[in-house]
C-alpha cells in the first residue's frame, strides 16, 4: 500500500500523522469465545509486545520505534508493516462488544504514529498489509518478526513449540493426514521421553518397595515428627533411594508437554482437517451428541476422545499409584481432566489419549526388575560414603527378607 500526503505544512502539526485501524478483527470460529480468548494486539518495538486488555479495556501507549503493528484472533491476523521507515509510536484501544449468546467480541484498534521531515509539502510512505492465516512459515517469510505472534507460550516454551511445529509439518509431507501425523508424532514423543519415563517408573517402584518399612516408621514415631523424618531419611540412604527420583524426570518433561498443549490448541494446520469416522475437524471437539443441559466446566456436548483420554489416564494412574494416601487422586485427576478437556480440540485430546495408551503399553511390555541384593549393598555403600552417618537401625537386612 502506498500512502501519499500533500499540503502537510498547512494541515499537520508535530511532523507526524496517524495511520489508524478502528474496525477490529472479527472472529471466524464456531466457538467464538475460544476464538476471542486468543485475540490480542501486538507491536514490534525490538521485540513483540502484546496488548491484551482483558475485561477492563484501558488505552495503551508505547512511544518507541515500531517495526509493525498487528491484531490477531485464534487463527488469523492483520498486520501493518511500514517499509521505508519505522513508526515512532503506537496507541492501542479496545472494547468488548456484546454480540449475544453470552459471547463478546474483543474489538481492538490501533493508531500507528508515522514521522516525516519538517517543512515537507508532500510525503509518500509505503506499507505492507498482511491479512491472512497465522501460519508460521508464511508470516516468518516476511522477515520482520511476525512469527512472534504465534501462541507458543512463555519464552521457556517457545523453542520447544517451534521444534514441535517443524516436526509436525515435516511428518505431514510424508503422511498427508494430520490425524495419522498425530498418531505417529505421539509414538515418536513417547520414544523420545522413554529414558525419563523409565527412570521415573523405576524410582516409583523403588519407593513402593519401601512402603512397608515407611509405614512401620510412621507408626513407631507418630508422636515425634522430627524423629520420624530423620528415620525415613536414614531408610532412603540405606537403600540408595532418592525420594525425588520419580518427580525430577517428570518435571523435565513438562516444558515439552506444555509446548505441545500450546501448539495443538492454536495451530491452523488442524483447522478443518479430518481424521477418521466421526472426527471431521481436528481443531474442534469430536461431538457425537448434545445434552439438553449444560454442566459446569464440561459443557453440553458429548465428545468421545476426552472420555477415552480420561479412561486411559485412570488406568495408567491405577497401575502406578499404589500409595493409599493417593487413592483419591487416582479417581479425581482423570475425572477433572475429562471435564476440563471436553471442549478442547479433538487433535489435542487424540494426542494425550494416545500418549496415555502408549504409557500403559510401556509399563506392561517393559517390566520392572527389582535390584538384586548385591546392587542394594552397593547403593547403600555409596550412600554411606557420600554421607557418613551412623544408622540407628539396619533397615537393609530386613528389606532383603521382604523380597
Amino acid at each position: 500500500m502506498r500512502l501519499e500526503l500533500e499540503n502537510l505544512d498547512r494541515m499537520v502539526r508535530g511532523y507526524a500523522y496517524f495511520l489508524s485501524w478502528r474496525t477490529g478483527l472479527r472472529g471466524t470460529e464456531p466457538d467464538f469465545t475460544d476464538d476471542m480468548r486468543n485475540a490480542k494486539a501486538y507491536a514490534y518495538q525490538g521485540d513483540a509486545e502484546s496488548f491484551d486488555a482483558g475485561k477492563k479495556f484501558n488505552p495503551g501507549e508505547w512511544d518507541n520505534p515500531t517495526k509493525w503493528v498487528a491484531i490477531r484472533t485464534k487463527y488469523f491476523a492483520v498486520a501493518v508493516i511500514p517499509k521505508d521507515k519505522e513508526g515512532q509510536a503506537v496507541r492501542f484501544r479496545g472494547e468488548e462488544v456484546d454480540i449475544g449468546e453470552k459471547a463478546a467480541w474483543k474489538k481492538y484498534g490501533f493508531d500507528l504514529e508515522m514521522p516525516f521531515e519538517a517543512n515537507r509539502e508532500r510525503v509518500e510512505d509505503n506499507f505492507t498489509i498482511y491479512f491472512g492465516p497465522l501460519d508460521y512459515d508464511i508470516v516468518k517469510a516476511y522477515g520482520v518478526g511476525l512469527e512472534n505472534m504465534m501462541s507458543f507460550g512463555w519464552a521457556i516454551f517457545r523453542p520447544f513449540g517451534k521444534m514441535i511445529l517443524w516436526s509436525f509439518n515435516a511428518l505431514y509431507k510424508i503422511i498427508p493426514n494430520y490425524g495419522w501425523v498425530i498418531v505417529i508424532f505421539s509414538i515418536l514423543i513417547k520414544l523420545l521421553l522413554f529414558p525419563l519415563t523409565r527412570k521415573s517408573y523405576q524410582s516409583m517402584k523403588e519407593m513402593q518397595r519401601l512402603q512397608p518399612l515407611m509405614q512401620e516408621i510412621n507408626e513407631k514415631y507418630k508422636d515425634d515428627p522430627q524423629k520420624k523424618q530423620q528415620e525415613i531419611m536414614n531408610l532412603y540412604r540405606a537403600h540408595g533411594v532418592n525420594p525425588l527420583g520419580g518427580c525430577i524426570p517428570m518435571l523435565l518433561q513438562w516444558p515439552l508437554l506444555i509446548a505441545l498443549f500450546n501448539v495443538f490448541r492454536t495451530t491452523i494446520q488442524l483447522r478443518g482437517a479430518p481424521f477418521i469416522l466421526w472426527i471431521h475437524d481436528l481443531s474442534r471437539p469430536d461431538t457425537i451428541a448434545h445434552l439438553p443441559f449444560s454442566l459446569p466446566l464440561y459443557g453440553d456436548t458429548v465428545n468421545v476422545l476426552p472420555l477415552f483420554m480420561g479412561v486411559t489416564m485412570f488406568v495408567q494412574q491405577k497401575m502406578t499409584m499404589k500409595d493409599p494416601k493417593q487413592k483419591a487422586m487416582v479417581y479425581f485427576m482423570p475425572l477433572f481432566f475429562t471435564l476440563l478437556f471436553n471442549r478442547f480440540p479433538s487433535g489435542l485430546n487424540l494426542y494425550y489419549a494416545l500418549f496415555n495408551l502408549f504409557s500403559i503399553i510401556q509399563e506392561k511390555v517393559v517390566p520392572y526388575h527389582p535390584p538384586t541384593e548385591e546392587e542394594l549393598k552397593e547403593r547403600a555403600k555409596k550412600a554411606t560414603k557420600a554421607k557418613p552417618r551412623r544408622l540407628k537401625h539396619d533397615y537393609r537386612g530386613r528389606y532383603y527378607k521382604q523380597k
